[in-house]
């Protein structure tokens, strides 16, 4: 009978520039991630902002993944697979992947980083990160930091 083992990714960290002071309500995409020699099963995002004391009491950062099945022309959202800011248009956001929300309130007064492993099951050949800032203020301007990490499984 065969083994099964974990075969973990390298963590890669996105190029964030426009992720800094990123205004309320207020969208961020990452570049293009290229899933086609991989052919990771699954992924775990790592996200760091820096937060204020001005924050709003249920304050989050909502984080999206926006697909593209024909090799990174056209993705889930109207997403351009180009690291800077997203404009969401008449429905595109329901369009991207939810991965989770991540709780970033006014006690928060230093960067805070949240890590979770995402289970998301038939990652697209070529996808972006997409972020949603629903703190009730910009975001800092430094010490934000997206990585990720592609996951598949082994068999001997």
């Amino acid at each position: 009978m065969a083994t099964v083992t974990t075969n973990y990714g390298t963590n890669t960290a996105l190029t964030v520039t426009n992720l800094h002071s990123l205004g309320n309500g207020s969208w961020w995409q990452s570049a293009s991630i290229d899933n086609t020699s991989t052919k990771a099963l699954w992924m775990e995002v790592f996200v760091t902002i820096l937060t204020t004391t001005t924050a709003g009491s249920n304050a989050n950062v909502d984080v999206y993944l926006a697909g593209s099945n024909d090799g990174g022309t056209d993705y889930a959202g109207g997403a351009s697979g180009s690291e800077g800011s997203y404009t969401v248009t008449a429905n595109s956001s329901d369009q991207l992947r939810f991965i989770g929300s991540m709780p970033v309130d006014a006690s928060e007064t230093t960067a805070r980083t949240f890590k979770w492993q995402v289970a998301v099951h038939d990652l697209p050949d070529t996808f972006a990160i997409l972020i949603e800032n629903n703190s009730g203020t910009a975001i800092g301007a430094s010490t934000n930091a997206v990585e990720y990490r592609l996951n598949k499984f082994d068999s001997a």
